[in-house]
């Protein structure tokens, strides 16, 4: 399964995440994280696009862990898209404060 690198994003000293995603129908935007908590009671993070300009919802990321990895389970949504897509935010393996968006 080929693997296409939607973005990239970095941990602030807050535990928030901030990025950029790329060509996904929705241009290049910035994005960041707000941490959020759903009904029943599970943490995950907002995505925000556009945080400096004019910022809107663009999706959700929850923490997962799998085979002893710790990622974020994405999913981007926009009244742009056809459908909502499902990605990951995976550590690089060469910089601890950085995900890759695929």
């Amino acid at each position: 399964m080929m693997q296409v690198k939607l973005g990239k994003a970095y941990r602030d000293e807050f535990g928030a995440l901030h990025g950029r995603i790329n060509g996904i129908g929705i241009g290049s935007t910035d994005f960041l994280t707000e941490h959020a908590t759903a009904q029943n009671g599970r943490q995950y993070f907002k995505l925000i696009a556009d945080p400096l300009g004019h910022p809107y919802d663009i999706g959700a990321a929850f923490r997962k862990q799998k085979d002893g990895l710790s990622y974020y389970s994405v999913s981007l949504e926009s009244p742009l898209l056809q459908a909502p897509i499902h990605a990951a935010l995976f550590p690089d393996p060469h910089n601890e404060d950085s995900y890759n968006l695929v």
